[in-house]
């Protein structure tokens, strides 16, 4: 699978505010940044560390939050992806 400090989380319908993100995917280790793209469901986040999006993905993916009905999909984003500035 690809080496990714940034993951791609979709299905995030539920969701509104980035402070969710925070609070959810911050328990995995420290976020660098959050590009939030609420118009479509989905977000890019940037771990500090590869170990620290590779444990958010291994935890996270399919997983219902929030009061979802749908799981959420969390993968590594891709090479191009890699600096979300």
């Amino acid at each position: 699978s690809e080496k990714s400090k940034v993951v791609v989380v979709s299905n995030l319908q539920d969701l509104k505010y980035v402070e969710e993100l925070e609070k959810l995917f911050g328990c995995f280790g420290d976020i660098n940044k959050i590009l939030f793209m609420t118009n479509k469901n989905n977000a890019f986040i940037e771990y500090t560390s590869l170990e620290y999006a590779e444990n958010c993905i291994l935890y996270m993916n399919e997983q219902k939050i929030i009061k979802s009905t749908s799981s959420v999909q969390v993968q590594a984003a891709a090479e191009q992806a890699e600096d979300i500035t």
